[in-house]
């Protein structure tokens, strides 16, 4: 039922549930935390959420994926990266679902480096990532300016402004592509990407950074080459 009310955004009628959960009911199951625990996420509470976390850790029930996700979740969208990144931490056993949470929400509330240096740290462990978790890896990519990319405005229309210049690189042909691959295809799967113009300074730049953080080989045949992108390095050596 909180679940239903939830999904309606009837955030009142949810809490008046969990009044009578509270109440009457001394057994929660792994369902009514997570169920519970987004409603805590929702209205923006973190000192419930907290409380309930604590009641987790009592009862023994992190050991649960959905539960471990739900709690991460729960501090991120109430902006306490602080305590999604403790609470993963803190957990006993960490799978590509936690993993993912973690980065998703430091990538929320702008913690792009932070996010990034979770998603090597979690190659480096041996967790193989999957779509989702390489979608939050490129959102923070957005903002790889922290590992070195310094947006090319040179590169995008003149007709705008500086502001809209940097918006409108994010949106070139090859970074759609790649993004696209990236959700869609096998981890570590090498991507093929074809366009008939050459391939501008901003994007090279751009996908060499790409290379380091999806760890995977990427391919883009321009008008003039080809460029194989590995490690952070370009097979044109930075010549086209």
């Amino acid at each position: 039922m909180i679940n239903g009310f939830l999904d309606n955004g009837q955030q009142s009628e949810a809490k008046n549930i969990l009044s009578r959960m509270v109440k009457e009911i001394a057994q929660w199951d792994h369902v009514s935390y997570v169920s519970v625990l987004g409603l805590c996420a929702d209205s923006k509470d973190p000192k419930f959420g907290g409380q309930i976390h604590g009641q987790i850790l009592r009862r023994g029930m992190e050991y649960n994926d959905f539960v471990c996700s739900a709690i991460v979740d729960m501090y991120g969208k109430c902006s306490d990266v602080q305590n999604a990144v403790l609470a993963f931490h803190e957990l006993p056993g960490k799978n590509v679902v936690s993993w993912t949470a973690v980065m998703a929400s430091c990538t929320q509330n702008g913690h792009f480096e932070e996010s990034l240096k979770l998603f090597i740290q979690m190659a480096d462990d041996g967790v193989r990532a999957n779509g989702l978790t390489y979608a939050v890896a490129l959102n923070s990519c957005a903002e790889i300016k922290l590992i070195g990319y310094v947006p090319n405005i040179a590169c995008a229309s003149h007709d705008v402004e500086d502001e809209q210049k940097e918006e409108y690189l994010r949106y070139h042909s090859e970074k759609l592509a790649i993004a696209f691959g990236v959700i869609h295809m096998p981890p570590g799967a090498a991507i093929y990407i074809m366009k008939n113009l050459r391939m501008c300074d901003d994007c090279h730049v751009a996908v060499k950074l790409i290379s380091i953080v999806t760890n995977r080989k990427l391919v883009v045949r321009d008008a003039n080459r080809f460029h194989c992108f590995e490690s952070g390095c370009c097979s044109c050596d930075d010549y086209w």
